[in-house]
Parts: C-alpha cells; structure tokens; sequence
C-alpha cells in the first residue's frame, strides 16, 4: 500500500457523516452537535426561565442576558453587550455608516 493510500485510509476513519444529510464531521462531538439541529434536541436548559439549547455555550450566553453582565464593548463607541453575536452585529452599523461616507466623499470629490 502507498503512503497516499494509506493516508485517504486515514482520513476515511476521521470521517464522520451526518445520518441526516451526509455533512462530513472530522469530531464525534461535532457530528452531535450538528445532528441536534436536525432532531431539535436541547438537553441544555436554563435554570432561571427553562430556555433550552443544543449546546452548553449557547446556554453560557443565553445565561448572561439574566445577569446584565455585558462583557463585550464596542471599539468605536463604547457601547456594551451581554452577547458576542449582538455586538458583531452592532459592529456592521458603524461599517455601514463610514461606507456611506466615503461613497459620498468620493462621489462628491469627482
């Protein structure tokens, strides 16, 4: 057997399908986690309003909204969030904004 067979072998071990629809995993736990959005399994759960998710981190962030903590500032302006997700998309409106700046220091400068 040659190196390159020996090494597909190898990757075809690695490999792990979703039963679902066939995406191609290279970790057990990712399969499962994946497989979760086809079954809508939520085994984690909020112990404050009983919220559940598919995943222990998006319940770690789900819990922050309970506590007001927000740990995550924008660069440009200061402002706070409770979630990651909030703040990339608080992040966009600033982009929007400097875009629509220089499209318009460009049109008006021709």
């Amino acid at each position: 057997m040659s190196p390159a067979e020996r090494r597909l072998i190898s990757i075809r071990d690695k490999i792990q399908l979703c039963r679902f629809c066939g995406k191609i995993c290279r970790d057990p736990s990712h399969l499962r986690i994946h497989e979760r959005s086809h079954t809508g399994e939520k085994p984690f759960e909020c112990s404050r309003c009983g919220k559940a998710f598919s995943t222990a981190s998006n319940l770690k962030s789900h819990e922050q909204t309970h506590t007001g903590e927000k740990p995550y500032s924008c660069q440009e302006c200061g402002k706070r969030f409770a979630l990651q997700y909030y703040l990339t998309r608080h992040i966009k409106t600033h982009m929007k904004v400097e875009t629509f700046i220089w499209i318009n220091l460009l049109l008006h400068n021709l």
